[in-house]
């Protein structure tokens, strides 16, 4: 955080650090996303649905 930032500028303190929060939680959900999908491998949509 940086009062010389433009964004913090027109943001204040309380948006600023909203916007933060939402990155780091939208960071953490990508995170669980990945490593959901390296545990929980799913067929391809040729494998699920064979053309004939």
């Amino acid at each position: 955080m940086n009062a010389g930032d433009p964004e913090f500028a027109a943001e204040g303190i309380s948006g600023y650090l909203a916007r933060a929060t939402r990155q780091r939680l939208l960071e953490e959900d990508l995170r669980s996303l990945a490593e959901f999908e390296r545990n929980n491998p799913q067929p391809s949509l040729a494998e699920e649905f064979p053309q004939e």
